[in-house]
């Protein structure tokens, strides 16, 4: 406790001396790159100050003057002045940027806990059009190490190399797989020598340093296969996750079944067949039909020429008998180990789960729930869920960015094995689903989930794996403060026994989470491990005369 408390107050004084520095340096140093860098490391501070004070509540101790005096309130105030002063600044008296080394190619909304976005090609090489006269990057000599500055020469000439390779794709064109991929070997090979000089110049330069983190955005955000063209056609994304490794898996099995089924007047199938016969089940999707038949039906009125005049009835109905993703002679019997219900569409699963990642950056703020597919066939696998828009249907767990609605990672319930009840089923899949970052060592991810996987222990490991996490919690579970416990289990109104009105809220600290009791229209239960229990923002509710009324 002593040694967070020692970096607490180290803390203070760095945040104080880069706004002494701030006010003492001259206009003519307050670049946008200049005052950029600042926020960067005070925002860098105080979030270093926010996560050990968090550590300091979780012991319990409020006797030592950093409680008493409230340190945390005051630097926090200090915080939003000193950065609202360096911002206010930029808006009104920074001039533009013509720091020679920020890269031409400009990264919007890039930043530490954001994923960088692609700006359009086209304006990409008219800034730097705009810029080439003036804009070269260069480093200023040390004058100490002759080995450094000689490094620091070849390695701006490195930079200006990928400059012009990024600036010369054009992006706004479509194109197949094999381009893309010609571009990114292209680029790999640019940055490898990049990244062989930056072991031995790491460091020894603060104005590299600088360069070096936007070059290295820079690639990232064009390595990313992910990140297409806004103008691409639908088969570029369709490419992306069925890839053509995936179709020749899907054509190897399925020719293997018919193989073992000894299917009668059955031809090969191959990569482009396969391709054609998904496109068909999709458009069948969105042109739905009583009966398959009706697809190739003579009558104008049913038919639809896209769908028939690619293959015939007979080969569509061919292939759907045997569609196969994984080898049935090698399924595991029910009862061994390692039974999978799932082993028929297995490599499909990790197939896609992997593309889902390496597709797209994980995000800062995530979230995990459950979802349904409807499905009124026969399955073991099938589900009920009364209280759900899709009742019946295969039950999936995924984890998607809370933003944007992108899918990273899902997961499809089997249901209870043997006749074991089921203990600990939600705290299990948060677990498995946040394992990727963990092992990607993700800095400040955010992770929310509701009340059937919430538990204290829970969000007590992740924050130990340095993921934040919050949540709502059921009353029922273990560890939550006593009184509130007892209440719930003698079914007494909670609202009336802990008197709270309208907006206010009760809270307690246990180790590292947090437990909030808020009445809004009821009472509200929240775990979290991301906010301080007494940080407060407003909402606007509707009263009963129209008018909108804000709550704490």
């Amino acid at each position: 406790m002593e040694d967070l408390l020692s970096t607490q107050q180290q803390l203070i004084g760095a945040i104080e001396q880069l706004y002494g520095n701030f006010k003492k340096d001259g206009p003519e140093r307050k670049t946008g790159d200049y005052i950029r860098r600042r926020l960067e490391t005070l925002d860098k501070y105080w979030q270093e100050f926010q996560n050990n004070h968090f550590k300091l509540c979780g012991y319990g101790d409020r006797s030592h003057d950093y409680f008493v005096t409230e340190q945390f309130e005051t630097t926090k105030e200090r915080y939003e002045h000193v950065r609202s002063v360096i911002v206010n600044y930029q808006a009104r008296d920074a001039k533009p940027s013509t720091s020679l080394l920020r890269p031409a190619t400009p990264l919007a909304g890039a930043g530490p806990s954001q994923t960088p976005t692609r700006t359009s090609s086209t304006a990409a090489r008219a800034d730097c059009a705009n810029e080439k006269e003036t804009h070269q990057v260069t480093f200023r000599a040390q004058g100490v190490n002759s080995r450094t500055d000689e490094l620091l020469r070849k390695q701006a000439s490195n930079f200006r190399a990928l400059q012009r390779k990024v600036t010369s794709i054009n992006l706004d064109t479509e194109l197949d797989k094999w381009e893309f991929d010609d571009i990114l070997k292209t680029l790999q090979s640019r940055w490898s020598a990049i990244d062989a000089l930056h072991l031995e110049i790491d460091g020894k330069n603060q104005e590299y340093d600088a360069a070096f983190y936007h070059y290295e955005q820079l690639y990232d955000d064009m390595k990313l296969k992910g990140v297409l063209p806004p103008r691409s056609s639908p088969i570029i994304y369709f490419k992306l996750f069925f890839s053509d490794e995936v179709l020749t898996h899907i054509v190897e099995q399925t020719n293997l079944y018919a193989l073992q089924n000894k299917q009668k007047n059955w031809e090969n199938t191959f990569v482009t067949e396969i391709r054609a016969f998904l496109g068909m089940l999709v458009l069948m999707g969105v042109h739905p039909l009583p009966n398959i038949d009706l697809y190739w039906s003579s009558d104008p009125f049913f038919c639809v020429s896209e769908i028939a005049d690619v293959m015939t009835s007979k080969r569509f109905k061919m292939i759907l008998k045997n569609l196969h993703l994984n080898d049935n002679s090698q399924m595991p019997k029910k009862g061994e180990p390692q039974f999978d219900k799932l082993y028929k569409i297995r490599p499909l699963i990790k197939t896609m789960n992997e593309t889902f990642q390496s597709a797209a950056k994980n995000k800062c703020s995530q979230s995990i729930d459950e979802c349904m597919v409807k499905f009124k066939g026969r399955s073991s696998l099938k589900q009920f869920l009364p209280n759900k828009p899709v009742k019946r249907g295969f039950k999936i767990w995924a984890r998607c960015d809370s933003q944007t609605g992108y899918l990273f990672e899902f997961e499809i319930y089997t249901g209870k094995k043997g006749n074991e009840a089921e203990t600990g089923l939600g705290e299990s899949v948060v677990k498995d689903l946040c394992q990727k970052l963990i092992d990607e060592k993700l800095e400040n991810v955010h992770v929310t989930f509701d009340n059937y996987f919430s538990s204290t222990e829970l969000l007590q490991k992740l924050y130990e794996n340095n993921i934040y996490s919050t949540s709502t919690v059921r009353t029922n579970r273990t560890n939550l403060p006593k009184k509130f416990r007892r209440l719930a289990k003698k079914n007494q109104a909670k609202q009336s026994v802990l008197k709270l009105a309208k907006g206010q809220y009760k809270w307690r600290v246990i180790r590292n989470v947090s437990f909030f009791t808020w009445m809004d229209t009821k009472l509200v239960t929240i775990l979290s491990t991301a906010y301080h229990p007494k940080s407060k923002v407003t909402c606007k509710r509707t009263q009963k005369d129209g008018s909108k009324k804000e709550f704490p």
